[in-house]
């Protein structure tokens, strides 16, 4: 065995090996308990493992004897090389599945895909037995897979995408355009550990406003008393002025803040408070409307240069960018048989809406405007489940 305890892709913790599994050095891992999270989200610590192959220096009889007996034009050559061993056992805890070629199939390959921002990417292969049915062996569980064939080196969805739940038990994955279901997303790409991490910090912090430039007559607005993943809005109860305004850790610890911002309310319509020195600020990348932006330090400072009313504060932690923009332009897809579009949306919050879907299969969001991270999921219980 090539690892301390197979892998399981259970998402769990404690069975995260660096640079193989964990998303992140395990050193330096947070870990959240389920009520530090907000509904329908979850942090992502382990890339899922699928299968494993060695390179060796010599090749391997029986791919030899594979490439030799099966037409050339059903062989995907990206995967599937004369001098590779699958050592999956050695590393995962799989588990075995099989698949059945379509009734007018003529393919003697089979082929199982896991997606990703470019189309689905075998991973898996078998041979189809004279009755139409192909064992994959060792595969890894809680993933999605989409059982296809190759044709003159082009792969072709070869029946229904499935999940092996963590029981070894095979869901198969129908879309259902007789029940339609409403989604509310949220993300586009799986919340990692590695980006979660950028709140540990912020948790803790507080938020004061003052009329001194060493806040000597600092008033506490605000104490983060959570874990803040993506952009945040606080409305003080009691507006107050002042000249000054940051957001400081008690513990000295640094932190990384994407935006740290002020409003004030006239009329009903909140105006956002500039600061003085932004141009010429070490913080000006906390507040440039740019969440791909961050500063780091022991605080983030405005200095409107003058007293100004406080009503609303927005800030952020330093973070992916994969949750919903408002303002940018997303497309949802859904899978029957390929992907058909659902529409496209401008998002007006930090949620997108979209209602009559077809239940039951996977979907992919796609952002328009900026970005190129995106996964597809499924969608149970008003949450999404990445794959």
């Amino acid at each position: 065995r090539q690892v301390p305890k197979l892998l399981e892709n259970t998402n769990d913790p404690k069975n995260l090996v660096n640079d193989l599994n964990a998303a992140m050095p395990t050193k330096y891992t947070p870990f959240f308990a389920k009520g530090d999270l907000p509904v329908g989200l979850y942090v992502q610590y382990e890339k899922t493992v699928p299968k494993v192959y060695r390179q060796t220096w010599s090749a391997q009889p029986a791919m030899k004897r594979l490439l030799g007996e099966v037409p050339k034009e059903e062989i995907y050559t990206k995967l599937i090389k004369p001098n590779m061993l699958d050592v999956t056992s050695q590393y995962l805890k799989g588990a075995n599945v099989s698949v059945w070629k379509s009734i007018f199939g003529n393919k003697n390959m089979a082929y199982l895909a896991t997606f990703d921002r470019s189309g689905w990417i075998p991973v898996a292969f078998s041979r189809f037995s004279w009755y139409g049915r192909a064992i994959f062996k060792n595969i890894g569980k809680n993933i999605l897979y989409l059982p296809m064939v190759c044709e003159n080196k082009r792969m072709i969805p070869e029946g229904d995408p499935f999940v092996i739940k963590n029981n070894g038990e095979k869901k198969i994955l129908k879309c259902n355009r007789n029940k339609k279901i409403d989604m509310v997303l949220i993300r586009k790409f799986p919340f990692f550990s590695y980006t979660a991490a950028h709140s540990v910090s912020l948790k803790g912090c507080k938020i004061e406003g003052a009329n001194d430039r060493h806040f000597k007559d600092a008033k506490l607005l605000f104490q983060i008393d959570h874990y803040p993943f993506y952009m945040q809005q606080i409305d003080l109860a009691i507006p107050d002025s002042f000249r000054y305004a940051h957001l400081i850790a008690p513990n000295h610890e640094a932190i990384r803040v994407a935006e740290f911002d002020c409003y004030t309310d006239s009329c009903g319509i909140f105006k956002k408070l500039v600061d003085v020195g932004t141009q010429r600020s070490r913080f000006e990348n906390a507040f440039d409307d740019d969440l791909n932006s961050y500063t780091v330090g022991r605080w983030v400072r405005h200095d409107f240069g003058s007293r100004q009313q406080i009503d609303r504060i927005k800030f952020c932690p330093r973070n992916d960018t994969n949750c919903i923009i408002p303002g940018y332009e997303y497309e949802l897809f859904y899978w029957d048989k390929k992907w058909i579009s659902a529409g496209k949306k401008i998002a007006r919050d930090y949620r997108l809406k979209y209602e009559n879907i077809p239940s039951g299969t996977i979907y992919w969001l796609k952002c328009l405007t900026k970005g190129k991270e995106e996964r597809i999921f499924t969608y149970e219980n008003g949450k999404q489940d990445w794959w």
